[in-house]
């Protein structure tokens, strides 16, 4: 039974457990063989990063199928929750390079260090060809195409990256497939970032279908007759299908409960309007969120003001809850994360005068 929530690896062991997403293996492929940067993104929980894992598995084996030419090795970066442009530089130089960076180098420098690393790469792989063939000769035809591949970006560290510097990095001659959340796509693809990008894949929830074979994968038994119920209540998104198969088979009775009150819970929302539904789903995707946070309030085009608004009326719902959180100096932040639909219902259906 393989019921953890963790992205998929590139390996044999982990692919057996992969699902669909062969029309996004196609595209992105596309994109590499054409010589294109590809931006891939999707939902929080969608299977980007187990989709990127298994690009990286597909380019080490022999050519086949979507990739045409050329040998792609690749270099795998996950940068989550960095802000800044240059941080995540620096990540990625360290990933891909091996050695470490200096606090004091700037954007230019490590461009330079990538792009030198690059060309040092290319010179060693083509001596090792040679070295290893037959005639003491390069393969014929055969072309490096080098690609980072930098997971989970934040919106204000892409744009900083593939926008301000987006000629230098287009320099360092490297392929880029680059992963962002929905919720981050705007932000990352505003001009001059958008032309860094020509090849978009979107990455959408498993079909009924697919949801059905994720759910046997996983499950390790024939679970088609449980798998339209899970699927109806969660949806296509990987990571709620193991959350739900694992709640499932822990306690069935607990996860139909749960699965009511999901419904329920969704409802009321629906019930508050518009502005309500779009703030809820954003706090689905990013989790606790405030109503300060510059990526959340850019997502729904709205002012801190209006963000309190809604906030305060689901929290008079009792459909969000909040908490403050300390980082460090300075005042602490209030932060909102959503009810869990069993306390919400619990909370709705109680006796008022059992509340007093």
């Amino acid at each position: 039974m393989k019921i953890s929530a963790r992205p998929l690896l590139d390996n044999p062991v982990d692919a057996e457990l992969f699902v669909g997403r062969q029309s996004e293996l196609t595209a992105i492929w596309g994109g590499l063989n054409a010589e294109l940067n590809v931006l891939v993104t999707g939902d929080r929980g969608v299977g980007r990063t187990s989709l990127l894992r298994q690009l990286q598995l597909d380019s080490r084996a022999p050519l086949s199928g979507a990739r045409r030419e050329g040998d792609f090795p690749m270099s795998f970066v996950r940068v989550e929750g960095i802000s800044d442009g240059r941080d995540m530089l620096a990540r990625i130089v360290e990933q891909v390079t091996g050695e470490p960076t200096v606090d004091s180098d700037g954007p230019d420098v490590l461009l330079r260090q990538l792009s030198d690393f690059r060309l040092q790469f290319i010179d060693d792989t083509l001596r090792r060809w040679a070295a290893e063939s037959d005639d003491g000769t390069t393969p014929t035809g055969t072309r490096l195409y080098p690609v980072i591949i930098v997971d989970d970006v934040t919106a204000s560290a892409g744009h900083a990256l593939f926008g301000r510097y987006r000629d230098e990095v287009w320099a360092t001659g490297y392929l880029w497939t680059v992963s962002v959340r929905e919720s981050d796509r705007q932000g990352l693809m505003t001009p001059p970032a958008d032309a860094f990008f020509e090849k978009v894949v979107d990455v959408a929830p498993l079909s009924t279908a697919e949801s059905i074979e994720f759910i046997n994968r996983r499950g390790g038994i024939d679970m088609e007759s449980i798998a339209d119920t899970l699927t109806g209540a969660v949806g296509g998104n990987p990571r709620d299908l193991v959350g739900a198969l694992r709640g499932l088979l822990q306690d069935p009775g607990s996860y139909e409960n749960n699965a009511r009150a999901i419904g329920a819970r969704d409802d009321a929302i629906f019930e508050l309007g518009r502005p309500a539904s779009m703030l809820a789903a954003e706090m689905k995707a990013r989790g606790p969120v405030s109503a300060s946070d510059y990526e959340l309030l850019r997502a729904l085009g709205w002012t801190r003001p209006r963000a309190v608004q809604v906030f305060k009326q689901l929290y008079e719902k009792g459909l969000v809850r909040s908490s403050e959180v300390s980082s460090g100096q300075g005042r602490p932040r209030r932060v909102y994360e959503l009810t869990p639909p069993a306390e919400w219902l619990r909370t709705e259906h109680a006796d008022p005068e059992a509340q007093k």
